[in-house]
């Protein structure tokens, strides 16, 4: 057996992140951009070293990009609890890379968190969400963690003091619904890859994990709605250009 150790990437690890939001489109970022010849994404879609395994090591997040699978491709990764690690957990990225580019997706706040408290129903509890009584679905959506994945604000604002403006690109899931090509056209020009695509080999128009469709009654509507009414007026100032009916500056 060869003792000779594994030549360096060829790139610095990671050259992209996605950093969430949680049910605001990852998936159809992963699926779309793992498909691209020069785009390389471990086959498990959220490795969550930043998080969950930080106490493995950077060698262990290493071990995902292994230079034989990369081929020189431009290696990255995509988990959405990203958007609420600390601070020093993104200067440990900026350490790993300084010029890493990074991609965060939102979605409106309100339709974020029913499609998350309807996951978390429907895997934790086994039981649809508007069958639950009116205080259990306030409970639900109103936990430290569901009001902090829905924080994209404070998510935008931690990431923002360790890197440049320059190197967060932020999609609205808006436009991965009306225009998947050139949403993915523009990632992939922020990533460093090439924007030309075969459109017929990719799946633009596909919605992943969605569950079972059941329309938010009025009642639970109107308390989300209260409960995001910062959150939407902030960004309505901080994208002025994005001419959603969510966005509502006040």
């Amino acid at each position: 057996m060869s003792t000779e150790p594994s030549p360096p990437p060829p790139h610095p690890v990671p050259t992209f992140l996605g950093i969430g939001a949680q049910k605001a489109g990852t998936t159809w970022l992963w699926e779309n951009l793992r498909i691209h010849h020069q785009v390389f994404l471990p086959r498990r879609k959220e490795l969550h070293f930043l998080d969950t395994h930080w106490d493995r090591g950077y060698e262990w997040y290493l071990q995902h990009f292994r230079p034989r699978r990369v081929r020189r491709r431009l290696p990255g990764e995509i988990t959405p609890a990203y958007l609420v690690i600390p601070e020093e957990r993104i200067e440990a990225v900026h350490g790993f890379n300084p010029d890493v580019r990074l991609i965060m997706s939102i979605r409106n706040p309100v339709e974020r968190a029913w499609s998350a408290a309807k996951y978390f129903c429907r895997n934790q509890k086994k039981v649809d969400l508007v069958d639950l009584p009116f205080d259990e679905f306030q409970a639900i959506v109103t936990t430290p963690l569901m009001l902090q994945r829905g924080d994209y604000l404070e998510g935008l604002e931690r990431w923002g003091r360790v890197f440049d403006p320059s190197q967060l690109l932020v999609v609205f899931h808006d436009e991965i619904i009306t225009s998947p090509t050139p949403t993915l056209r523009t990632v992939l020009e922020h990533i460093g890859a090439n924007p030309a695509i075969d459109e017929s080999k990719y799946p633009l128009s596909t919605i992943f994990n969605a569950g079972p469709e059941r329309a938010m009654p009025d009642r639970h509507r109107s308390f989300l709605e209260e409960l995001f009414t910062d959150q939407t007026a902030g960004l309505a100032k901080v994208f002025p250009d994005r001419d959603y009916d969510w966005l509502v500056a006040r």
